[in-house]
Parts: C-alpha cells; sequence; structure tokens
C-alpha cells in the first residue's frame, strides 16, 4: 500500500484490524477481534490500558481522588486510544447519586434503599443513575456496593444494602441490570472482597474459611457476575486470608473468573490499594486506579527483565478490558432536560418514601394534620443538611436538600399549621415549647461525620486531625438525645422519633420514651418531603428492616482492636504495606446469628409495621418433591385487611431439618414485594431454584445439595412469630 492510500486512510480517521479498515470512532465490539487488535498496539498503548493517570505523583493521585470523590476536577478518562478505536472509561462514583460536577440527584443511600425491599423500584434507580452518568460524559459508575453489615459500627454500612447475602444480591443484581439496560454505562461491582470494616482498611486481613467465604460474603457478587453480567468489579483495600485483594489470584481468577465465568475487567480501590504490581499483574487486576503507582512502565520492564512478566501476561490482562469498552462505548456530555430533572427527582423521592421503617407506634401516627394547630420539630438533624458520608454525595449545597424541618414545614404549609423549630440544646425551652404543642417530630441520629468515614479532607487527600477512626465507638444515641427524649415523653404529647443513620441503634435505652420510631436512613435530596408524607398520612409506611436491631450492643461481633492510628497530618507516619492484623468473618451474624445464640433483639431483620394490616394465607408449593436443576415455586394469598393502600413484603426462608453440616435454623433466599389497595388480595409467587439450597463442601471444594428435607418459612420478617411453616423434600 503506497503512502498516498495511507494518507487518505489517516485523513478519515480509519485504522486497520488485519486487512479491515475501521472508523476510529469506535470498533464494533461484534466484528473485532480483539487478539488481533492488541497484537498492533505498541508497548506504550498496552501500558495505557492498565491505569488511569500516568504520572504517579501525590498531585496526581490526590487531583484523581478529589473528582471521583467530590466532583471537584477533572474526570478521568482511561484507556481512550482514539487512532487504534478502542474507547476509554471515565469513572464516576455513585452509591448515592453521580458524584461529578454539577447537581445531580442525591438518591437516599443504598442502606435506606435496601429496605424497600423492592427490586423494581432498585432497577428504576439504577437506570437513572446510567441516565446522569451518561449526562455528564461518564460511562462507568461506582454505585453497586456488595458488601454485607456484619458489623454495624462500619463507617461505610450506610453504603450496604444491608446484612444478608441474597437480599444484597438481589437487590444488586436489580441495579447493575437498570445501569447497563439502556445507556452506554458500566456498573461496578465493590468492594471485592471482605470489606466490613473501614477503620485503616489497608492493614486488615480477613480471614474467613471456604464456607462463610462462598455461602456469604461472595454470594452478592456471585449473582451480579452470573444473573447481570455486571461490568467491572473493584478491589477491596484488606487482605483476604493472608493476601492483598488486588493480587489474591484465588479471589480474582479461581473463583470469580473461572468457577462464576466473569468476563469483566477489575479495578483496584482509588488510592495505594495496590501493594505488589508482580501479584497484581498475575492475579488479574486489569487496570490500576487512579495512576499508574505499581503499573508503571519501568516497574513492567523491570519484572520482564527478572522473567516474571510476559508479553502475553500482559495481552491477558489488557484483554478483558478492551473487550468490554468495545462493548459499551463512551459517553459524550448532554444537558439533560427539565422533565427528565424532575422524573428523577420525584424518583429519589419514592425511593426514600417507599423505604422508611416504621418500627414502633402507639396509635401515634399517623399524624392528623387536620387535628392539629402547632407542631413542634425538634434535634439538630432537623434542620441541618445530612445526605450522608460527603465522599459519595454529589455536587449539591445544603440549602438544595429538603430538611425534615423545611418538608414539614411544606407540608403543613396548606393546613395553616403553626411549625416551631427548637436544637434541644435548652431543655427548659424544649419543655416549654412541647407541653405547648400539639405534637412533636423529634430527629435524633448519626450525621455524615458521626456516621461514615469522613477519614481525609477533600482539599489536601490527607487525613482530618479531628478524625477518632472511620468505624463508629457506639451504638448509643449520644447522652444530649436522651435528654431530649427524656423532656419530650414528660410532656405527654404525640411524639414521633425519627431516627437517621446508616446502620443500627440500640433503642433499648430510650424506646419507652418514644411512642412511635421511624427509620429514615439517609434519605436523598428529598428525604424531607418523604418523612413528612409518612408522617402525616399520605404514604403509608412499607419499608422493612435490612438489617437486626439488637438488645445489646454486646450481642454484635465484636469489633477487634486496632493496633494502628491512622495519620492525622501530612507529616505523620502512615504506612500502607504494614502487616496487616487478622479479623475473623464468622458465618454468623445478624439475624442468623440471633436465631442460632437465641439472641433477644428489638427489631428483627425484615420487620417494619405498616398503617394498615395483611393477612398472609393458602401457602401452596407447585409440588413436594424436587431434584438438582428444578426450582422451588411457592404461592400465598395476601390480603390488605385493613382500610388504606399499602405496601407488604413476603419474605422466604429456608431451613435444612437434618443437615449434614451446621446450617442456619433459616436463611433469605427471595422476597416479593406488593402494594395492594385497602381490601384488595393477591396471589404472590416466589422462585428458589434447588441450587441456592446448596451448601460449600470444603473437603471436595465444590457446591453439594443435601437429599433431604427443607422447610420454607414464609411470613413478614424474620422473627419466627412472623413466619409460617411448609415442607419439601429434594430427591
Amino acid at each position: 500500500m503506497n503512502n498516498y492510500i495511507w494518507s487518505i486512510i489517516a485523513s478519515l480517521g480509519l485504522t486497520f484490524i488485519g486487512n479491515q479498515a475501521v472508523n476510529a470512532q469506535w470498533l464494533n465490539p461484534n466484528t473485532t477481534n480483539v487478539d488481533s487488535l492488541i497484537n498492533t498496539l505498541t508497548p506504550k498503548e498496552k501500558f495505557q490500558q492498565m491505569y488511569g493517570v500516568h504520572d504517579g505523583t501525590t498531585y496526581t493521585i490526590n487531583s484523581a481522588l478529589r473528582a471521583a470523590f467530590t466532583g471537584k476536577g477533572s474526570m478521568i478518562t482511561s484507556g481512550r486510544n482514539k487512532e487504534k478505536g478502542i474507547p476509554g472509561f471515565t469513572f464516576v462514583d455513585g452509591p448515592k447519586g453521580v458524584s461529578y460536577h454539577g447537581k445531580h440527584i442525591v438518591f437516599p443511600a443504598p442502606v435506606l434503599r435496601g429496605c424497600s425491599f423492592d427490586r423494581e423500584l432498585e432497577y428504576r434507580v439504577g437506570q437513572a443513575l446510567a441516565t446522569e452518568t451518561a449526562a455528564c460524559g461518564a460511562n462507568y459508575i461506582g454505585a453497586l456496593t456488595l458488601n454485607l453489615t456484619t458489623h454495624p459500627h462500619c463507617g461505610q454500612a450506610e453504603l450496604w444494602y444491608g446484612e444478608d447475602p441474597y437480599h444484597a444480591a438481589l437487590m444488586g443484581v436489580s441495579l447493575t441490570k437498570g445501569i447497563q439496560k439502556d445507556h452506554k454505562v458500566m456498573a461496578c461491582a465493590k468492594h471485592f472482597a471482605m470489606f466490613e470494616l473501614e477503620t485503616n482498611k489497608g492493614e486488615i486481613n480477613a480471614i474467613v474459611d471456604e464456607r462463610a467465604l462462598n455461602e456469604i460474603y461472595l454470594i452478592p457478587f456471585m449473582k451480579a457476575v452470573q444473573d447481570a453480567d455486571v461490568a467491572s468489579m473493584m478491589t477491596s483495600y484488606n487482605k483476604v486470608n493472608g493476601e492483598f485483594a488486588s493480587g489474591n489470584k484465588i479471589l480474582l481468577d479461581d473463583i470469580a473468573r473461572k468457577r462464576w465465568g466473569f468476563q469483566g475487567f477489575y479495578t483496584s480501590d482509588w488510592g495505594f490499594s495496590v501493594y505488589d504490581g508482580l501479584k497484581a499483574i498475575k492475579a488479574g487486576t486489569n487496570v490500576e486506579m487512579p495512576a499508574d503507582v505499581h503499573f508503571r512502565a519501568d516497574s513492567i520492564y523491570a519484572m520482564m527483565d527478572k522473567g516474571t512478566v510476559n508479553w502475553d501476561d500482559i495481552h491477558r490482562l489488557i484483554k478483558p478490558t478492551i473487550t468490554t469498552k468495545l462493548k459499551y462505548g463512551e459517553n459524550k456530555a448532554y444537558r439533560l432536560s427539565h422533565k427528565t430533572k424532575k422524573e428523577l427527582t420525584a424518583l429519589s423521592q419514592e425511593a426514600a418514601e417507599k423505604s422508611i421503617v416504621l418500627l414502633k407506634n402507639e396509635n401515634i401516627l399517623p399524624l392528623n394534620p387536620q387535628e392539629l394547630k402547632r407542631v413542634l420539630v425538634v434535634g439538630d438533624l432537623a434542620k441541618n443538611g445530612n445526605l450522608g458520608e460527603y465522599h459519595y454525595v454529589p455536587d449539591h449545597n445544603y440549602t438544595d436538600e429538603v430538611t425534615p424541618l423545611r418538608g414539614i414545614r411544606r407540608y403543613l404549609k396548606k393546613y395553616g399549621v403553626s411549625v416551631t423549630y427548637c436544637s434541644g440544646e435548652d431543655l427548659n425551652e424544649l419543655s416549654m415549647l412541647a407541653q405547648n404543642a400539639d405534637a412533636i417530630v423529634v430527629c435524633v441520629g448519626r450525621t455524615d461525620y458521626t456516621q461514615s468515614q469522613n477519614s481525609v479532607n477533600p482539599d489536601t487527600m490527607y487525613p482530618l486531625a479531628d478524625y477518632n477512626g472511620g468505624d463508629r465507638n457506639n451504638l448509643d444515641l449520644s447522652l444530649y438525645e436522651q435528654s431530649i427524649l427524656r423532656t419530650t415523653y414528660r410532656a405527654h404529647k404525640k411524639t414521633a422519633v425519627v431516627y437517621f443513620g446508616g446502620s443500627a441503634v440500640i433503642t433499648t435505652p430510650w424506646e419507652r420514651l418514644a411512642p412511635s420510631i421511624l427509620f429514615a436512613g439517609f434519605g436523598g435530596i428529598n428525604g424531607g418531603n418523604a418523612l413528612a408524607k409518612v408522617l402525616f398520612g399520605e404514604v403509608n409506611p412499607s419499608g422493612k428492616l435490612s438489617f437486626s436491631i439488637y438488645r445489646s450492643e454486646s450481642d454484635y461481633p465484636e469489633i477487634p482492636d486496632n493496633p494502628f492510628v491512622k495519620a492525622t497530618t501530612k507529616n505523620d507516619a502512615y504506612d500502607p504495606y504494614v502487616d496487616p492484623y487478622d479479623v475473623n468473618y464468622d458465618y454468623y451474624f445478624g439475624y442468623m446469628l440471633a436465631d442460632k445464640k437465641n439472641i433477644q433483639v428489638s427489631y428483627p431483620f425484615g420487620f417494619g409495621l405498616s398503617y394498615t394490616d395483611f393477612c398472609i394465607r393458602n401457602i401452596l408449593l407447585d409440588k413436594k418433591t424436587y431434584r438438582e436443576g428444578e426450582t422451588v415455586k411457592v404461592s400465598c394469598l395476601l390480603k390488605n385487611t385493613g382500610k388504606r393502600q399499602g405496601g407488604e413484603v413476603i419474605q422466604a426462608y429456608i431451613g435444612v431439618n437434618h443437615s449434614e453440616v451446621d446450617r442456619p435454623k433459616k436463611a433469605l433466599k427471595n422476597f416479593a414485594k406488593a402494594y395492594l389497595d385497602a381490601g384488595e388480595e393477591k396471589r404472590m409467587e416466589i422462585e428458589i431454584p434447588v441450587k441456592d439450597l446448596a451448601y460449600w463442601d470444603e473437603a471436595t471444594h465444590t457446591w453439594k445439595i443435601e437429599k433431604t428435607r427443607y422447610t420454607l418459612y414464609i411470613g413478614t420478617s424474620s422473627q419466627d412469630s412472623d413466619l409460617q411453616k411448609i415442607e419439601f423434600d429434594v430427591i
């Protein structure tokens, strides 16, 4: 081919793979031979597929972290090669909404959305996140947080769906499908794996046996891969059984790729989570983020000189990344219409409305605004913005947020009800105002600082001086808040206590002072509007706890003593390479631990009250015996026996009557939610694949289905008194 022809090809933006000319924007994923494409790449071009920013300096990494976590900076597009027709990926974080420039919608935190038990709703949230991701020109979002609430103290617990692996898996599958359905947006499942504590996360060595790892902690990730074809996974900071996740071949290659069939790519968590470049390459961590600290060209060439890495290793490493990026392509930023923004905002509020959990109600709620003249709203959390941990909140000013106080005032304005605010700092003033009020709403709980990690300054990316750890020290309300409750209780008025936070709170010391209790989590940008609608009865609460609330903090799995102290200044010695300390992760926690040890709980997993009543009857199995490869199909009649519309969650748990190994009394396997009008009855159907009844056999390192009798529990919470039983056999 002469130079004249080559010049024409170049002017047209075409390149050749084999004998085929293609348009550089972008190669067709259905016709591109990725192996042949990789063979056309120069060494430099191959290395560019393996990191975010080519620099590795502290400044560049900090800039990248600021962009990802706070939206204050330029987005990083990794691995774009226009000449060869390879799209890049542009990452935004986003468990609660797109964390980048612009006032994107802040959705309720995942733990609150988990309380919805509404997979169709979570699917729509995924679509909404994809819409905003694409609109800001990105194609990759870290919205899928699949770790479990083993310890409610965890500073990032608000970002997990809850404590149960199948609940998290089913919600995560819905979110993934929503993200990846209609837009060219890749979902990132994180943090793979065993990232259940925050404090000094890079120094933790998660010790877990095979059964617990496979049956509990990996289930949400496995389902995301097998049931939703998740595009990517992010490795965690910690070690798993002695090997850092980014270099853990057993985890990344043997389990996820070979056993599950994971076809996507891995990225490291941002900021020094690749600890050994050679191990990471051999294990299959495809992309180091946000910069090439260990995947630098000079480091890789040094490995090649030693004979520990070759070009075949690099080829295998970059192939899944390129293949996945070709499938999704890139997005060009565009402005969302006013109508779309309005729809997304409404969806955020709907998600909060359907997730708020009514824990206790002594005929207090709903409050009737037509019977009220004066309402008192109490507590700093009622007035101040509180969207949860700031790293994962879009670029909003708190003036945009509908706080509880603002939402209540807006709602009651049309009824002419006077709304008074009191911080509660002056108890005498509070007492006087409480005595003159017709109803009281007390807002208590955690703020973005006291709930979550908040470990670094977003401008310097160095730890905050007043930071005392990423995990909570206790699960109690503050003494200040408890004194507020005592004061309002003495007023003998209608009082609704609203708890904000990302996980459990011990209610035992103060629940007698609270005639009614709502869990409102972190409700997103319109959380105040959602709360007001629930308080005053326009919306009937239908949320169910996605975590157990024990009566005593000592009943929870103990938080291990951390021998290290996180750096508080730029010059302090913080070394992520220090020997990690061991944290044992048991098979049992949450409701399964409560069942095993007969622990009394205040509010069980799956529990939530309503303003109406429901009845479950006529539970039917499609048959009484099943074989491997079949599906257990159960149905029941659910009737709203009350006087108003409401939502209820049918939960299906499985117990093994005579197991050859230690197994839980019951474990959630599926659930279904329905919204019924007063008097309406609906047949609910739930399916449980027989394969989901298997346990992990440590002797053979495979799943094993026991040929025995099983008990199916159907009901409205994990509490025995809320469940009905029916038996079947697997033969």
